[in-house]
This record gives C-alpha cells, sequence and structure tokens, in this order.
C-alpha cells in the first residue's frame, strides 16, 4: 500500500509538472517522498519542480539526494551543475559536469554546457574543446555552432567565429542571434554593406524586439555616410526602449560624427544615468567634451573613465591629449611628463595603439624633442594598420595618419630636412589635398630649398582653396611677399603685403618686411621707420617676448642695413648684440 501510494503521488507530480503546474508538481512528488524517501527519481522530479520554479538553491538539494540514492545516474549530476549554472556557481557547476561526462561520455548536451560554464568563467580556449566535442556527437545543431563562435570571438578569432556563425545559420536561417553576431563581426571589419544586408534578414525575422539588429544597422549607416538612416535606426531603439543605454550611446555618436557635441553629451549623460558604470560612454562624452575645447571638463569624464575601467587604452590617450591642448602653448617639463605618462600608460597597454603613439610624438613636437617626435610618429604610421580603433573619419585628429605625416613633416622641417618633410607633406596631401596648411608647409619647404617658384605655386594653390580662415590667409600672402622679394619682384611683393594686411591687420611681420620693401625700393627714412617700428610697437602689444630676440638672424642683418641707413645707433648696437649671441 505504501509503495502504491507513492507512486500515485509521483505519478499526479509528473502530470501536474508537464502542466507547468510547478507547485503542485512539488507537493505531489513531496507526498511521494513521504511515503517512500528511498527513490532517487522522487528527489530528481522535485529537483526538477524547483529548478522550473527558479527555485535553484532547493533544486540542489533535491539533486544532491538523488545523487546519493544513485551516484551512477549521470543525468542528476547534469540537472544540479544547471541549477549551480543559474546561481553562477560556475565551478561547482564544472565539478558536477565534469563527473556526468566521466559517466556518460556519449552525451553531446552535457559537453555543450560544460563549454558554456566554461565561457562563463572566461576559460575561451578550454571552452572550444567541448565545443568540438559536442559538435562532433551532434552536429546539427545550431547553438553548439553559434556559441562555439562566440567563443572564437572572444579569443578573436574572426574567421573562425564567422564560419560558426555562418554554419549556425545554415542550420536555422532564423537563428537572430547568430545573424546579429555575424553583423557585428562585419562592423569590425568594416564591411558595413554587409553588415546592413544581415541586419536587415535579422529584422525581417523579428522587426519589434530586435535592438541588436537596429543597433549593428545603424552603426553601418553612420559610418557609410547615410546619416539620417542611422538616426532612424538609433531613434527607433531609444523609442521602443529608453532604459538602454545603447539606444542614447549610438545616437551621441551620430550627433557627434555631426558635429553637434552639445546634443551628443545630453545623450551621453541621460545613457550614464541609465548605466554609470560603463565606461566607453564617459569616454565617449570626454571626446566630443574636448571638440568642443572644454578640456577639463574633458579631462574629468576620462578621469571617471579610467576609474571604471584602469586599462581603457582610448580613454588613457584621450586624457594625454586633453591636458596637452591645455599646455601645449607653453609646455614645460612638468606638464609634459604629466602629459606622456597617460601615453606610455595606453601604449604599455597596447603596444599597437597608433593614437597613443601619434599624441605622444605630438607632445615630443610641443617641447621642441624633434628627433623623438619623429621617431613617435614613424611608429603611429606603422601601428596604424594594427590599431583595432575604428576609424570613423580620415581626417580626424584622433586617429588618421593624416597628422602622423603633417606632424612628422613639422619636426622634419625644423630639422631642416626639407626633402623628407616634403615627402610626408605629399603623403598627408593624398589623404586630404585641400588642406591650406599642409600646402603652406609645402611652400615653405621649397622656399627653404631655394626653389621659389615651386613655392609660390603651393601658397597660391593654398590661397584659392575656399574658407581658408584669415589668419592662414594672412600669413600665407606674406610668405608670397617674402618670396617675391627673393626674386626681386618688388611690386608683387608689395602687393601681396598689402592683401596680408587686409586679413589680418596685426601681422607684425607684414608690417616688418612692408619696410624692408620700401628699404630696397628707395624710399625716404621716415616711411621705413615707420613701418619697423610698427612691426614692433604690434609685436610688443602681443607677445611679452623681446623684438629683436624672436627675429630670425636673416631678419637682423637685413634690419642692421636699415638702421644703418637710417642712423639709429642705439638699434644698431641692441641689434649687433643679438646677432653676435
Amino acid at each position: 500500500m505504501k509503495k502504491f501510494d507513492s507512486n500515485f503521488y509521483f505519478l499526479k507530480g509528473l502530470e501536474a509538472k508537464d502542466l507547468e503546474r510547478y507547485q503542485d508538481a512539488i507537493n505531489f512528488f513531496s507526498k511521494a517522498i513521504e511515503f517512500d524517501s528511498s527513490q532517487p527519481q522522487y528527489f530528481y522530479e522535485r529537483g526538477l519542480a524547483k529548478s522550473f520554479s527558479d527555485n535553484d538553491e532547493e533544486a540542489i538539494i533535491d539533486f544532491s539526494r538523488a545523487i546519493d540514492l544513485s551516484p551512477k545516474a549521470s543525468k542528476y549530476f547534469f540537472m544540479r551543475s544547471l541549477s549551480n549554472s543559474d546561481l553562477e556557481n560556475f565551478e561547482e557547476a564544472l565539478k558536477d559536469l565534469d563527473k556526468a561526462i566521466d559517466l556518460n561520455p556519449r552525451i553531446s548536451e552535457y559537453f555543450y554546457q560544460r563549454a558554456l560554464n566554461k565561457g562563463d568563467l572566461k576559460k575561451y580556449q578550454e571552452s572550444l574543446d567541448d565545443f568540438n566535442k559536442a559538435i562532433n556527437l551532434n552536429p546539427r545543431d545550431t547553438d553548439y555552432f553559434y556559441f562555439r563562435g562566440k567563443s572564437n570571438y572572444f579569443l578573436k578569432n574572426l574567421k573562425k567565429a564567422e564560419e560558426d556563425y555562418n554554419s549556425a545559420i545554415e542550420l536555422d536561417s532564423m537563428n537572430i542571434e547568430a545573424l546579429n553576431s555575424l553583423g557585428r563581426i562585419n562592423v569590425e571589419k568594416h564591411n558595413y554593406d554587409a553588415a546592413i544586408n544581415i541586419s536587415n534578414q535579422s529584422i525581417n525575422i523579428n522587426a519589434n524586439d530586435n535592438n541588436d539588429a537596429y543597433r549593428i544597422r545603424g552603426i553601418s549607416k553612420l559610418m557609410l555616410g547615410e546619416f539620417s538612416e542611422a538616426l532612424e535606426d538609433f531613434n527607433w531603439i531609444i523609442n521602443a526602449n529608453p532604459n538602454l543605454e545603447y539606444g542614447w550611446t549610438n545616437r551621441g555618436l551620430y550627433f557627434e560624427k555631426m558635429g553637434e557635441y552639445e546634443k551628443s553629451i545630453e545623450d551621453y549623460n541621460v545613457a550614464i544615468k541609465i548605466n554609470p558604470k560603463n565606461s566607453l560612454i564617459y569616454t565617449n562624452k570626454g571626446i566630443s567634451n574636448s571638440k568642443l575645447e572644454n578640456y577639463k571638463e574633458a579631462i574629468k569624464d576620462f578621469d571617471n573613465a579610467i576609474k571604471l575601467n584602469p586599462k581603457n587604452v582610448k580613454a588613457l590617450f584621450c586624457r594625454g591629449r586633453a591636458k596637452l591642448e591645455i599646455h601645449k602653448e607653453n609646455l614645460s617639463v612638468n606638464n609634459y611628463n604629466r602629459v606622456k605618462k597617460d601615453f606610455d600608460e595606453a601604449i604599455n597597454l597596447d603596444p599597437n595603439c597608433s593614437s597613443a603613439f601619434r599624441n605622444r610624438g605630438f607632445a615630443k613636437y610641443y617641447l621642441k624633442k624633434y628627433e623623438d617626435a619623429v621617431e613617435d610618429l614613424t611608429m603611429a604610421i606603422e601601428k596604424n594598420s594594427l590599431d583595432n580603433e575604428v576609424k570613423i573619419d580620415p581626417s580626424d585628429f584622433w586617429n588618421s595618419n593624416f597628422w602622423s605625416f603633417y606632424y612628422r613633416g613639422l619636426a622634419k622641417f625644423k630639422l631642416k630636412k626639407y626633402l623628407e618633410a616634403n615627402n610626408d607633406f605629399d603623403k598627408a596631401l593624398k589623404i586630404d589635398s585641400q588642406n591650406a596648411d599642409i600646402l603652406y608647409q609645402r611652400g615653405l619647404t621649397e622656399y627653404h630649398l631655394k626653389n621659389y617658384d615651386c613655392a609660390i605655386d603651393f601658397f597660391n594653390e593654398a590661397i584659392n582653396i575656399n574658407e581658408v580662415e584669415p589668419l592662414l590667409l594672412s600669413n600665407l600672402h606674406l610668405k608670397l611677399a617674402i618670396t617675391y622679394i627673393k626674386k626681386e619682384d618688388y611690386l608683387i611683393a608689395l602687393t601681396e603685403i598689402n592683401k596680408s594686411l587686409h586679413n589680418n591687420s596685426n601681422n607684425w611681420q607684414a608690417y616688418l618686411h612692408l619696410g624692408f620693401i620700401k628699404f630696397l625700393t628707395g624710399d625716404n627714412k621716415d616711411n621705413i621707420s615707420q613701418e619697423i617700428n610698427k612691426a614692433e610697437s604690434i609685436f610688443i602689444a602681443l607677445n611679452s617676448k623681446k623684438f629683436f630676440k624672436e627675429l630670425s638672424k636673416e631678419n637682423l642683418i637685413f634690419l642692421l642695413k636699415i638702421y644703418e641707413f637710417v642712423g639709429d645707433e642705439k638699434k644698431i648696437k641692441e641689434i649687433s648684440k643679438y646677432i653676435d649671441s
């Protein structure tokens, strides 16, 4: 009668469990155990019902009782491992799975679950071995390939991950997770058109609850310059799920790309409220503040990013860059060391980070360590193809080789290696042929090489570019004037000087060379002195330095001739002192 009663309640428990009436099932199994506590399957089934009720702690107790009664039943160990996994007791789960596999090494699910647990413990290489065994036992399960792809992805085996995701999709064309993961890899490989096509497939399967697909498609369209469509995808995520941080983060990236930095900061602030522990959001916000030249605020953002993730390479070199922007005009050794520390740490964490080498090179340039600057900028150029950062804009100050070539050219110019400087400026011009600053520098190198006609061509090419800033235009016309002076074409030189002053009436060098032209064309002493004195007075008003100390030796010698002509003995003595020193 006792056995009959226990079996009766056991069968009733199975019936309730099948109907997903788990609490009723637990009650029936408990009744069965009251009548007969020697049956391991009673504890096992009650453990299942508790597990399905999200009561894994009590489920583990029942699975353990079942194991005590039947220590050779592999499924008991397996189910206890699942409950331990749900409780994130991954090491305990692995012990159970090891035992289950020892008892029955022919069940693919055991290897699959052990692989998942190893993945949870970030033992991705070990997980691959188990995924391989699971697939050998059952090559038709789409999840096996999908999750093996994830392990390969985390191990940066992108090609193998891509193959696994494709295999998962071949087995189940409706596998949205595999489609989205495949789309993500294509984004990382900059195959944006392919990523969009894959995302469209995923959205066609599920258009209402598929944030990852809209995110991948939006990022891809952003990179391809399809801005309005990218914004639509990011807005879709925000409208459908306003509590998802990445909707706001990605729209913040959109606004940043469009140069609407205030709006990008607003979106990043919303994302931070949702998840204040995400280092990347602070990094992005810091970049937007840097673009607005709010460098002190940017440094606070990068500080927060680094506090959350001390290995955030991008935040480190961006913080160094922001510090450099604050101090670059008057970079002391102490400030340089503080700036350099961030770049050094970024390079130690990622020796292939081209941006860290690039920005450290900038710092060395501003400290006038030109040879050292050339060395770092060369490393930046070499490392750029190895750098894992996504490049949004080819002329972006933070990432592009454009600026490495430009600043390496400037450093070589300072070292008087004019031909080498020309090579770098030419490489920069291949990236941005309409950059007036580069054309200006290119003209200067030709001037110093005494290729005056070539220099004139470059200066004129720069002037003819649309929307050149007035200060640069003023300097371009000034350099044209100086070049024409060298060619003894004083009439054109005078025209260029007037154009220089038209764009910047405070260009003291223009007044200085206007005085030179008047001297060379035989003007009277008063007119010559008037221009030289005006140059000196403007210089003193703009700078706290001594006028003659800042002039080149060539200009000092020319001024000496003028003052000898004018008969200013005081100026002659002062200039002679600087020439001798």
